[in-house]
């Protein structure tokens, strides 16, 4: 409960227009937390804008919805640290960001920046992006040869870093069978992920 009502989030409302600001509604919300007969409440959409002008889209649950979802999250967070990859490090206790550029292997030693990320959601959001991703590691270097083709990984939410040391590799090897992986998850490269995948 301390974890939904003190973020930044715990101060927007979602479509009901409710918050819980005194400890007798958070008792009382705390209290009405159950399993059975919960349905989720649709999302509330703002838009945020960006430097480049663009406006990113935000969907902000309901107090009871983003309570939910810290309580799955407590049973999700686990099982995410035991299937995740051993080279992803978003949205996982004691990594870091500097800890998947530390993993890099980037052509020259030069380090190339990600601009893209995980949009904003709910408290469990990130943690389903570590359990969509697990796997992906694991299922490239089970098909290709590891040693051989020099391959290394690098994942940070939903952006991933592949190297190898040869182009050929990645477009022949690699590249197909992550487009099967996250198309088999209902995800894609996005357009301009594809533009600079070499």
């Amino acid at each position: 409960m301390k974890r939904v009502v003190q973020n930044q989030e715990g101060k927007t409302p979602g479509v009901d227009k409710i918050i819980w600001k005194t400890p007798q509604q958070k008792m009382q919300a705390a209290q009405s937390l159950t399993r059975r007969g919960y349905k989720t409440q649709p999302l509330r959409r703002i838009y945020i804008p960006k430097k480049d002008g663009r406006l990113r889209p935000l969907s902000i649950p309901t107090m009871k919805c983003r309570a939910m979802q810290a309580l799955h999250l407590l049973a999700l967070e686990p099982i995410a640290e035991f299937k995740a990859d051993k080279n992803s490090y978003g949205f996982r206790p004691k990594r870091s960001a500097a800890d998947a550029l530390g993993a890099c292997h980037i052509d020259k030693g030069v380090f190339h920046q990600t601009e893209l990320g995980t949009p904003q959601g709910g408290l469990a959001s990130p943690t389903l992006l570590v359990l969509t991703l697990s796997g992906l590691e694991d299922t490239v270097l089970k098909a290709i040869s590891k040693r051989k083709d020099k391959v290394h990984f690098s994942i940070y939410a939903d952006d991933f870093i592949i190297t190898s040391a040869s182009k050929e590799v990645l477009e022949v090897k690699v590249k197909p069978l992550v487009e099967s992986f996250l198309h088999q998850r209902g995800l894609a490269f996005t357009r301009e992920n594809q533009d600079h995948a070499y």
